[in-house]
């Protein structure tokens, strides 16, 4: 079956016009490697989202709009990233899961906020998977990857892929890559993780490789330096049975105090 997987590393600055139309330029140096799904990074409309907040929520038609037609265009699902938004109860950070039809498929919300995020996003409260060419994935906005819990979710509901936008500094990039390894190897999927090169870089698809026997190991396809594409073939349905396997295991009865939104949460032994 397959999926051709692409990733997007732009750099970005503070001018919206000038940021979309980069976009649009990646998007068709895209184009001739004939991707299946592409994902851009979080917030690259804008390098102080916090100051042209109101600007970009007003441009969500717009952007959105652009993004569906190089998805028509190509046949490809486009996950716009993160994008801010604004909804009845206030503004949000949301990804767009835009489908080779240039129908907008459904949105993903960042569901876990970083500190000063918290002071102007509402937070998500949905975990939606979403499907193409018969593999079901599901989106993460940066933040999010460092919760197991949505990606046990998301592979509990048959996916195969973890998409991620991210937005992270040059000293959160190693870490960040530590949680996706992670992330593939506890619910044996594929993931594939979008920056900005403004900040850092560091775009990634990791698949997962057996080493002998039944051990896996993370293949990782990391974008070099610089603004451009990440292009990688995966197969994350070979991974369905290994994913059964290790799911059946589970013994949730120990894991129930994790659904428990009354649970005590302890600090270093003391409440």
């Amino acid at each position: 079956m397959g999926l051709r997987v692409t990733v997007i590393q732009p750099k970005t600055t503070n001018n919206f016009e000038k940021n979309l139309e980069n976009i649009r330029t990646l998007l068709n140096k895209v184009s001739p490697h004939e991707p299946d799904l592409i994902t851009l990074p979080e917030a690259w409309q804008h390098s102080n989202i916090f100051a042209a907040a109101h600007k970009l929520a007003d441009n969500e038609s717009l952007v959105v709009n652009v993004l569906a037609k190089h998805a028509e265009e190509m046949n490809a699902v486009v996950v716009g990233g993160g994008l801010v938004v604004y909804r009845c109860d206030g503004f949000r950070m949301a990804a767009p899961v835009i489908g080779p039809d240039g129908s907008v498929m459904g949105w993903q919300e960042k569901i876990h906020l970083h500190k000063s995020e918290k002071h102007l996003f509402k937070h998500g409260e949905s975990i939606q998977v979403f499907k193409h060419k018969g593999i079901c994935f599901g989106v993460q906005i940066c933040l999010d990857i460092a919760f197991p819990e949505i990606s046990r979710v998301m592979a509990l509901r048959g996916a195969d892929l973890i998409v991620n936008p991210s937005h992270m500094p040059s000293r959160a990039v190693e870490p960040w890559h530590d949680y996706m390894r992670a992330r593939c190897l506890e619910n044996r999927v594929t993931a594939a993780g979008a920056n900005m090169w403004t900040l850092a870089g560091g775009s990634v698809i990791m698949d997962l490789v057996k080493v002998g026997g039944s051990v896996f190991h993370v293949r990782e396809h990391v974008a070099p330096d610089g603004e451009g594409v990440v292009v990688d073939e995966l197969e994350p349905e070979k991974l369905r049975g290994p994913r059964m396997e290790r799911l059946a295991s589970r013994i949730p009865s120990i894991y129930s105090e994790l659904a428990d939104r009354k649970q005590t949460i302890f600090y270093g032994g003391e409440e």
